[in-house]
């Protein structure tokens, strides 16, 4: 698999995504996952209906459906093909591209969109500042980048990696260094709140996500 400059995923994840799409949705009913809830109530304030959103790593569309019932025009971006084919099924985005996230740029226009949209997506990234300059590329000044990453607390580090259940590493990243990121990039967070997941397999503590709303001054 092709890699955009910059950017460091593991090969096996768009297989992994593959392999279990049509388990998705129940798994993280499993988890407790309430991601796109929590990213959808904090976007609430900016959103205009009409207005256009990309999501990132579309996947079967949970994440994009809160917004797409509000009235938003959907673009989904996804690179697991058995993911689009759940997502197109279900109607939520007006337009689907199956596309390598990692590889960069995406096909899409210069301030293309109001929104733009990242649910469970970003612990898939070591580095993050090509993905925050490419967002910014892509959302009108005034516009939104919601997302969630796992935080790294107490580490002087931007990073570290962690072996899932799946047996693929995720990344937990600082909170300082993702404010460095979205401000290179002239992004400036204006919500963010925490929240748990289940923890990965049985017994294990619940996980914090942050989430985070910020505003295009490019």
């Amino acid at each position: 698999m092709s890699m955009g400059k910059g950017m460091t995923k593991q090969p096996s994840s768009i297989g992994l995504h593959d392999e279990y799409a049509t388990a998705y949705d129940e798994q993280c009913r499993e988890y407790n996952w309430r991601g796109p809830e929590v990213l959808f109530g904090l976007a609430w304030e900016y959103l205009t209906a009409g207005e256009s959103l990309l999501d990132i790593g579309i996947g079967t569309g949970l994440s994009a459906e809160p917004f797409t019932k509000a009235g938003l025009k959907v673009t989904g971006l996804d690179g697991a093909a058995g993911m689009v084919k759940l997502c197109r099924e279900k109607k939520i985005a007006d337009e689907l591209i199956q596309h390598d996230i990692s590889v960069l740029p995406w096909p899409l226009p210069t301030d293309g969109f109001n929104h733009v949209l990242a649910c469970g997506v970003l612990h898939f990234f070591s580095e993050l500042e090509p993905l925050a300059a490419e967002v910014s590329r892509l959302v009108k000044p005034g516009g939104t980048f919601c997302f969630n990453f796992l935080p790294l607390n107490g580490s002087d580090q931007p990073f570290e990696a962690q072996r899932a259940p799946e047996g693929i590493d995720v990344y937990f990243h600082s909170p300082e260094s993702i404010q460095a990121i979205l401000e290179a990039n002239k992004l400036i967070t204006t919500k963010t709140v925490r929240f748990l997941m289940r923890g990965w397999g049985n017994g294990a503590e619940d996980m914090v996500v942050a989430a985070h709303v910020a505003q295009s001054i490019g």
